[in-house]
């Protein structure tokens, strides 16, 4: 979801801290950045699931002093064309980015990044609330649920209307976790995801939304996925779609081609690497999100000029509220926890 995190570095912090602190940290988080810590892109990644370095380079690197700012790094925020070196593995197809900033850069980058979409929270609710409700029932069991990369923890809400027992969030904003509700405050943890942090807890069921994309190592998400889930545990996830439609006739200009989108899947690719890490996939499907007209415009790709205008036709009309139900280029897949392969 769009709320991030990333694998392979150091938890941040563990304490559930007070919104008012947390409101501070945000403060402090998002001033600027010193001159000596502008971008570089040093990290070079090989394909995350054949291994291979042998890649063509589907977009050269777009970035400048604007990445280093912490709304860059928000979930849902304007598309801005700023983005690493994109490319796609010769050998089984997957789109990554490469090379990319040191893993600690982005890590600051992501503790500091912005809240941005609470408009769209009751869409969001919709949406994922309808996907568990579909698969909830493959788990044995259905009492506890981890998401990774909650954001302000709405979705843990949904999963507790649903009759979830125990639920847990993990998200590395502190301005996500201070616009939480008290409902779910408390259960969520202020950290990148670490699954040694969970000591022997294990969950009947893991979601993350959104988040996939954004993960330098994708193998470490859903080995640390596996060891969390009881057995036959199911895990959740919903992601952008690198081969939809609108991803292939936009190119470079596509929102989803972005400077957190270090991984891009596409239906085969993603189950591929689920099986990789011992899933046993039920589903890969089309994912229809509902969407309001005032948030389809602020996603899309139109030039700046124009976008003004047409947000204020919406707003006189009276329709930019107006939601409609779209697939407009994510995918999903859910999957159960198999044997590791030997």
């Amino acid at each position: 979801m769009v709320t991030l995190l990333l694998l392979g570095f150091h938890p941040l912090w563990r304490a559930r801290l007070p919104a008012t602190f947390l409101q501070r940290q945000v403060r402090d988080s998002l001033l600027p950045a010193p001159e000596s810590r502008a971008h570089d892109c040093s990290l070079s990644t090989a394909c995350s699931l054949c291994g291979s370095h042998s890649y063509s380079v589907l977009y050269p690197e777009k970035l400048g002093p604007a990445a280093i700012d912490g709304y860059v790094f928000s979930a849902r925020q304007q598309p801005d064309r700023l983005h690493y070196r994109v490319v796609k593995c010769r050998k089984c197809g997957l789109v990554f980015s490469n090379p990319i900033l040191s893993l600690s850069e982005i890590q600051r980058r992501y503790s500091g990044s912005t809240f941005t979409y609470e408009a769209e929270v009751p869409s969001l609710k919709d949406t994922y609330g309808r996907y568990l409700g579909r698969y909830m029932s493959y788990a044995p069991k259905s009492e506890s649920l981890l998401e990774i990369g909650c954001g302000n923890g709405f979705f843990l809400e949904v999963a507790l209307d649903l009759g979830f027992k125990n639920v847990c969030g993990v998200e590395p904003s502190y301005q996500a976790i201070a616009a939480a509700s008290s409902r779910v405050r408390a259960v969520i943890r202020n950290e990148m995801f670490d699954p040694d942090s969970f000591g022997l807890t294990r969950f009947d069921v893991i979601c993350f939304f959104q988040t996939v994309e954004h993960v330098s190592d994708p193998n470490q998400l859903l080995n640390g996925c596996h060891r969390l889930l009881r057995d036959r545990g199911l895990v959740l996830c919903i992601a952008h779609n690198v081969e939809a439609f609108p991803a292939r006739v936009l190119g470079e200009r596509s929102p989803i081609i972005d400077v957190q989108h270090t991984h891009l899947f596409g239906k085969t690719t993603l189950r591929r690497i689920f099986e990789k890490n011992g899933f046993d996939v039920i589903d890969v499907f089309d994912v229809h999100n509902l969407f309001s007209l005032k948030y389809l415009l602020h996603m899309a790709p139109l030039p700046t000029s124009l976008k003004p205008r047409l947000a204020n036709l919406l707003r006189t009309s009276g329709i930019g509220d107006w939601r409609i139900r779209l697939s407009v280029g994510n995918i999903g897949i859910a999957a159960l926890k198999g044997d590791l392969p030997t």
